[in-house]
Formats: C-alpha cells, sequence, structure tokens
C-alpha cells in the first residue's frame, strides 16, 4: 500500500497546480501587442498605408490566438498565433523596405560635362561617370584638407584613398585618365599657407606636410626671422624637386 502523502508534498502540489491554473488563465488577460513604427531613413516619417495595415493585423492575428484557447486546444492556438505573426512580420518588412525605396533619392544623372574642382559640390561631382557618392565626398574632404586643387592630377594622390586612420584599401578605386579630361582648377581657388605665420600644427594638416618637415620649416623660420621662398627651404634633405613642385602652390610666403 503506498504511504499517504506528507504535509510538504500536498504543498508543493498545491502550489504546482495554482500556478499551472494561474498560466492558462493569463492566456486570457494578456496585453495587446504594441508595434513601433520604423522610420524611412530620411527621417521624414513618410509612413505607407502599409504599415499601418500590419499594426493591424498583429493586433488582430493576437486576439484571434487568444480567441482559440476558449474553444480549441492550446497546441493548435499557438500554431496559428505563430503562423500569423509570421505574415504579419513579411507584411511588415515589405512596408518598411517600400518606404525606404520612396524616401530614397533619385539617382542622379550621369553626362559628359566639364566641372571645377574648387567651386563643385557633391552633387555636381557625381554627373560625371565614374564618380559615385563616395568619391564626391572624398573629393570634397580632399580639397578641405588641401586647401583646394591646383591641378587634376591630385585626384589620384594616394592621400585622398586614406581612410581616418591613414589605411589604403589593396583595392582602392582610383579615378583613371580617362575620367580627369572632364575636370579643370582655376589657380586663384587655392587657399595658401601663410608661413611667415603658421605654427607647427598648422603645417602638418597638409596632407603633403609630415610633422618632421613642419618642425624643420618652422625651425628654419625661426632662425631667419622670416622665409622670402620656397627655394630657402632647399637645404632641408627632404625637400627634393618633387616635394618642391607639390608644396609651391601651398606656401605663401608674404611677411
Amino acid at each position: 500500500m503506498n504511504a499517504p502523502l506528507t504535509r510538504n508534498q500536498l504543498i508543493g502540489a498545491g502550489l504546482l497546480l495554482v500556478l499551472i491554473v494561474g498560466f492558462f488563465g493569463a492566456l486570457h488577460f494578456f496585453p495587446a501587442v504594441t508595434v513601433t513604427a520604423v522610420p524611412a531613413r530620411d527621417t521624414t516619417k513618410r509612413y505607407t498605408k502599409a504599415h499601418y495595415d500590419s499594426i493591424r493585423a498583429v493586433r488582430r492575428a493576437y486576439y484571434d490566438s487568444l480567441r482559440l484557447v476558449r474553444r480549441d486546444s492550446i497546441y493548435h492556438a499557438i500554431i496559428v498565433h505563430r503562423d500569423s505573426m509570421r505574415r504579419a512580420d513579411s507584411l511588415w518588412w515589405d512596408s518598411v523596405f517600400t518606404a525606404d525605396s520612396l524616401s530614397r533619392p533619385p539617382r542622379i544623372a550621369k553626362y559628359d560635362t566639364i566641372v571645377e574642382l574648387n567651386t563643385a559640390d557633391t552633387t555636381d561631382l557625381q554627373h560625371i561617370r565614374g564618380i559615385g557618392a563616395s568619391t564626391a565626398r572624398r573629393i570634397v574632404r580632399y580639397r578641405e584638407q588641401l586647401g583646394g586643387y591646383a591641378d587634376v592630377r591630385q585626384l589620384q594622390d594616394p592621400q585622398l584613398y586614406m581612410d581616418d586612420y591613414g589605411h589604403l584599401h589593396p583595392n582602392h578605386y582610383t579615378i583613371p585618365d580617362s575620367v580627369l579630361v572632364f575636370f579643370t582648377v582655376e589657380q586663384d581657388s587655392v587657399h595658401p599657407i601663410a608661413v611667415n605665420h603658421a605654427s607647427v600644427e598648422r603645417l602638418q594638416r597638409h596632407p603633403y606636410i609630415s610633422f618632421t618637415m613642419a618642425k624643420a620649416i618652422y625651425t628654419l623660420r625661426r632662425k631667419y626671422l622670416r622665409l622670402r621662398c620656397i627655394d630657402e627651404l632647399r637645404s632641408q634633405p627632404f625637400m627634393t624637386d618633387s616635394v618642391i613642385n607639390r608644396l609651391t602652390p601651398y606656401l605663401d610666403f608674404a611677411p
């Protein structure tokens, strides 16, 4: 004969029964599912009708699954609820992609034209075949670092394609010579550095001047009180003819 249940066993069985009853009873009182609308990428908050239809579909499927609990098996209700949630989720993401495609700016037309490098913005640059949005932003950023382009061949400088950490991707895109013919440069648009007043920090911000070069130029200026022309820098070991030619448009020796 089985031994009678102890007092602790009876209490444990009662608590387990209460938990089971409470769990199935709570299914009747679940709060409605709320879905937060996802804004389009341009933050204009233009939602399509499908966004709101998907919200209603989620709520309707949820309440339908709860009503099935009262008259059908729990397993069947869970299956129906899961399938309805999947359909609502698919409808939701389709509406998000639709809203994103509507808010995306139109594709910029490409055509053959002549663009002045020192005055063009990113939109003007993208009209040239072979120049995308990323390359256009790099061109404008490099122009600000240089103080203006002095030659269209500067678009092929490795510094233009480096990231913020000074790294150059081995498979980076370089603007070919066939694209350079669509650009022109006005020499008056270049903003040179006042060598006789610039600090070491100001000099080394230029892409063509390293810290060692900036320090040497600053020391030489302190020694002679004032530099009169770029030829006075030829005594420095780093001042080769190619470096002199590159730096000439960007150094101003005015007193």
